[in-house]
């Protein structure tokens, strides 16, 4: 505990008054005849002082295991020889430390307080003196009451699913029982580190957790969209968890466009996709793509071949179920002669940019799909939103065409882009013409017929290029890659993205200009980022809960870092501690409030407190806050663990607290042993050569009868 609030009364009175009091052996004093010193109060961990007529104090406080410092106070200045410091007990044994700085009226005293019911300090009679040498009469005696460890048996949340509260009742039952296991996702979205848990032992942890931490990347080379890591998980018995390394821009991005007709980005892939008779047909559109839609754009689906008795269908993009409007009307099924369109109400567009669309149906021929904004009143503002993967095998069979009709608004200067994955050694790209199929050759004679591809490849359009392809459309072919879009792209919108290509996405707060005080004050860039992300994840997790899936919930952990170790702020270590724990509060706070206005309501919330100096003041309250986490590295001593187990537990004694993250620790067992009785514990993944669980280490811990394993939660 630090001492410096207490300490520096102290000194402050040796200053004035001049004498020294803290000497072992005896001094000569000439003050006049004067009772023996009085005891008035304390000052106890820097709290306010607390006053007594007699010679015994109940504080009425609660106190925690763990290092105190109190100053009895008297009312003159005193003398105490250190050589007695071993008569002052506490609950019977000595005290740690016991002096008097300078010339005072305080007795300082350390101690360490154990994980008892009750805590009662003594000071005999006849160890603290006036200035007459004239000693305590009676015993000081000073109690403090219990602190009742009773964590919630319910959420915070009113309004929590039934997967939620079961999930939470099942770490209630087991808690100070059995430790549950853990691992972490290796970096973002998969159950890597789980199976090379399983391979090491033939047990599987019970939780598994996942992080938001690539989300500005997002449909592009990783697809939180995806739920199959997350619903085989849950599907096996698994309980999922996740957090969020919150990436923000390095500094302001430059604001994009909208997309244009032919112009500043528009989806130009709009392969036919047949719906047979039976129902099987279907193309789905990724959330990604319907990012920048608004309340009454209109979806419409182009059709041809349509049979009689056809039907069209608009499903949720995840759990495959009829979309349904704010005013209940669903769009499952329903009769069409030719095209067939769906109109955005709020309901309809937060589902499908959380989800993405299906469209499906039976009995006609799907030609493409395309969005047409509302201030167009359907027309014009169009951008197609087909996207098929096109696979493009080592023998060159594969490709692509875009007909001559998609380029007519492109210019000179725009750029043709061919978006791939799966990229393999020695691929290879081609421009080739619509009608000829020879390679596209520009006005100064270069050839795009052949060439390497590591990635994504584009052709800028000059004048004999745009004449051909507006003449003839346009051939994407090539070998050893997966084609995944095809975008056309303005000279200006391309400059623009080029600039935020370059920045930088970061959870660190020395490397990004991102201000956590902005992200609640509207017409901020910070705020748009705050808005735009929190939709994204929200969505996610508004995904799992319709799929029956409660979700360990930790966001902005570790928030405190090393805040008070250096100047105020340069401490943090990510960018939602940056300024101190009321904006870090406030964010979290904000954060708890969207979801459930989102109707997110799946979520058990774990905040992460410091192991190195437990600080209340970065705490959001109990209202806001379901289970306490600690994070622990490089401490193999269990019972140093056990220790800061029960600072935690007794600080947050109405919560359930455990160890959210550690690596480099004594095994869980032995930890459970030694009192450190956690929910559950979650090492991190192996990276960089690190080895915060090795295999040894979880062959102990999964063997252990104190550990839960996956198939024990069955």
């Amino acid at each position: 505990m630090k001492t410096f609030k207490i300490l520096s009364v102290i000194c402050a009175s040796a200053v004035l008054f001049g004498w020294t009091a803290c000497m072992d052996t005896d001094a000569q004093y000439t003050a006049a005849d004067a009772p023996a010193p009085t005891f008035t109060g304390i000052i106890c961990d820097q709290q306010d002082t607390l006053t007594t007529s007699s010679n015994t104090l109940s504080t009425g406080q609660q106190i925690y295991p763990g290092n105190h410092t109190v100053a009895l106070l008297f009312d003159e200045n005193i003398g105490f020889a250190t050589s007695t410091t071993n008569q002052i007990t506490l609950n019977g044994n000595p005290v740690n430390k016991a002096v008097v700085y300078g010339a005072s009226n305080a007795l300082t005293i350390e101690f360490t307080s154990p994980a008892v019911s009750d805590i009662t300090l003594t000071i005999p009679a006849g160890l603290v003196y006036g200035p007459t040498r004239k000693t305590n009469e009676q015993d000081i005696v000073i109690t403090w009451t219990s602190i009742n460890i009773a964590p919630a048996t319910a959420l915070v949340n009113g309004n929590a699913t039934n997967e939620a509260k079961a999930l939470y009742q099942t770490l209630l039952s087991n808690y100070g029982q059995k430790i549950l296991s853990s691992t972490m996702a290796v970096v973002n979205w998969n159950n890597d580190n789980a199976e090379q848990v399983y391979q090491w032992t033939g047990k599987y942890p019970a939780i598994n957790c996942y992080d938001f931490i690539h989300l500005p990347f997002d449909g592009t080379w990783i697809h939180y969209s995806d739920m199959t890591p997350v619903t085989t998980w849950h599907k096996e018995g698994g309980i999922v968890a996740a957090m969020w390394h919150w990436n923000v821009p390095s500094e302001e991005p430059e604001v994009e466009p909208q997309p244009q007709p032919g112009g500043d980005e528009t989806i130009l892939s709009n392969e036919e996709k047949v719906m047979p008779s039976d129902w099987s047909g279907w193309y789905k559109i990724e959330a990604n793509l319907l990012a920048n839609l608004k309340e009454g754009d209109i979806i419409t689906a182009h059709t041809k071949d349509v049979a009689a008795g056809a039907q069209g269908s608009f499903k949720d993009g995840s759990s495959w179920s009829g979309l349904v409007d704010g005013n209940g009307t669903s769009y499952e099924y329903f009769e069409i002669t030719g095209d067939f369109s769906l109109t955005l109400d709020a309901t309809l567009l937060a589902a499908i940019q959380a989800n993405g669309l299906i469209v499906s149906g039976h009995d006609y021929t799907l030609t493409g799909v395309t969005a047409n904004t509302a201030s167009a009143g359907g027309q014009g503002d169009e951008t197609m939103l087909s996207s098929d993967e096109k696979v493009m095998p080592t023998d060159w069979s594969g490709w692509y065409k875009i007909e001559a009709t998609a380029f007519g608004n492109a210019k000179v200067g725009d750029i043709v882009t061919a978006h791939t994955k799966d990229v393999a050694a020695n691929a290879q790209g081609s421009f080739k013409n619509g009608s000829t199929w020879s390679g596209l050759v520009d006005g100064n004679g270069t050839s795009y017929e052949y060439f390497e591809i590591t990635g994504d490849f584009s052709l800028t359009l000059d004048a004999t290029l745009l004449a051909a392809i507006q003449a003839d459309g346009l051939i994407v072919s090539g070998h050893d890659y997966t084609l995944t879009g095809v975008t056309l792209t303005s000279k200006a919108a391309a400059s623009k993205r080029a600039k935020k290509a370059n920045i930088q996405y970061t959870a660190r707060p020395d490397e990004t200009t991102f201000m956590p005080s902005n992200c609640l004050v509207e017409g901020t860039w910070e705020n748009k980022v705050w808005n735009d992300d929190l939709a994204k994840v929200a969505g996610y997790l508004k995904s799992m809960q319709d799929l029956g899936i409660a979700v360990i919930w930790r966001p902005f952990h570790e928030a405190k870092g090393n805040y008070d170790v250096y100047q105020p702020g340069t401490g943090a270590w990510f960018w939602w501690g940056k300024e101190g724990p009321e904006v870090c509060k406030k964010l979290w706070i904000a954060m708890y409030d969207y979801m459930k206005a989102q109707s997110v309501n799946n979520l058990i919330w774990v905040w992460t407190d410091i192991p190195t100096a437990i600080d209340t003041r970065w705490y959001p309250g109990d209202a806001y806050v379901d289970i306490v986490g600690v994070d622990i590295y490089s401490q193999n001593d269990a019972a140093s663990i056990a220790y800061t187990f029960t600072q935690l537990q007794y600080t947050y004694s109405n919560k359930m607290v455990t160890l959210s993250e550690c690596g480099g620790v004594a095994d869980a067992g032995a930890q459970f042993e030694a009192g450190a009785t956690w929910s559950w514990f979650m090492p991190w993944y192996e990276g960089e050569g690190t080895a915060y669980a090795p295999q040894q280490w979880w062959q102990n811990v999964m063997n252990s009868p104190y550990v839960i394993t996956r198939d024990m939660l069955k």
